[in-house]
């Protein structure tokens, strides 16, 4: 398997994992949704190698996000070199393991947000966590300071 085509059997574990895991694709983002949340997963690809990043964002519903699209953005780290495709990690492991970090990652960082109470008592537990929050109108909703 060759450099490119390697790399279309990484998106596409990629996206048959989020598949199963009740994820639909819009545009370039993955998402699922709650009766108050947009939650959100993508493959970033780096500008300068052939590293990716797994992002994943939480919206809550009806309140603006300018000047960002979501309110909360994190990069899943865990195991980050199995998201450099310059080493030299054998591809049929690599694959496998990418999908139990992707399955990882749902589990213990998506799943258990699905509430406006959720996603705040998430923010209160991790106090650097507001500091990631772009959105002005989401601070001002929730009486939170600059």
């Amino acid at each position: 398997m060759d450099r490119k085509e390697f790399k279309k059997e990484f998106k596409k574990v990629f996206f048959n994992t989020l598949k199963k895991n009740s994820f639909k694709r819009v545009k370039k983002k993955w998402l699922i949704e709650t009766d108050e949340l947009i939650k959100e997963v993508d493959l970033q690809k780096s500008d300068y190698s052939d590293l990716y990043y797994l992002n994943y964002d939480f919206t809550v519903k009806g309140i603006d996000t300018s000047p960002t699209l979501t309110h909360l953005s994190f990069r899943f780290n865990k195991k980050r070199e199995l998201l450099d495709l310059e080493n030299d990690l054998e591809k049929e492991k690599r694959l496998a393991l990418f999908e139990k970090m992707i399955d990882e990652m749902v589990e213990t960082k998506i799943n258990p947000i699905n509430t406006i109470k959720e996603l705040l008592e998430m923010i209160n537990e991790n106090p650097f966590i507001k500091n990631m929050i772009f959105s002005k109108a989401f601070k001002e909703h929730f009486g939170m300071k600059d």
